[in-house]
């Protein structure tokens, strides 16, 4: 065998390595949005449980915020997603998750069960009353519009960072589900 093909032997292994490597992180990363919609039909399924005991549905926040008054908004920041803040270093959910630890109160109120100990994707809900309106500054207002809404409403979301560049809202994926519409919806795609 020459050099040559050695050479081209080597830059063939190469590329296969590359191409599988990018396999592998999209099978890790459906992965990861099965725990998102996993998750997220939980929180919606808590929120309509606590909605008929108290008749208004429940922000589950890292903050513990209360829901938006009649003619207020509710706001989206990073900080009050859990386990975790996405966008911050270290945020990565291919490949590192984070300990559950100890819940906020209103994922214990909720009655919020993560089914694992550890999460890869980060997640909130924010909840209004009647005539109230989610906030333009995150995901709210695509899900639900802004206009006041004329019923109690909640809206859930996970936020995931599957590409590995960060930055919350933009630079996750976003999984999120409603009180207006049972179907999950996948914004941004880490774009």
């Amino acid at each position: 065998m020459t050099l040559v093909e050695l050479m081209i032997v080597v830059v063939i292994l190469g590329v296969l390595a590359a191409l599988s490597f990018v396999g592998y992180r999209r099978f890790v990363g459906r992965a990861r949005s099965s725990e998102a919609a996993v998750m997220l039909a939980e929180m919606a399924a808590k929120e309509q449980l606590y909605f008929l005991e108290f008749a208004h549905y429940l922000p589950l926040r890292t903050d513990n915020l209360a829901p938006a008054v009649s003619g207020g908004t509710i706001n989206e920041p990073a900080a009050a997603f859990f386990p975790r803040v996405p966008g911050a270093a270290g945020f990565e959910s291919v490949r590192s998750a984070q300990t559950v630890g100890t819940m906020p109160n209103s994922w214990r109120f909720g009655g919020i069960r993560p089914k694992e100990s550890a999460l890869y994707c980060a997640y909130m809900a924010n909840a209004g009353r009647v005539n109230s309106a989610p906030d333009t500054s995150g995901h709210g207002d695509s899900i639900l519009g802004t206009a006041a809404i004329l019923q109690h409403w909640f809206y859930a979301v996970a936020a995931c960072n599957l590409s590995g560049s960060t930055g919350y809202p933009l630079g996750d994926s976003i999984w999120a589900i409603s009180s207006r519409d049972a179907r999950m919806l996948h914004m941004n795609d880490g774009q």
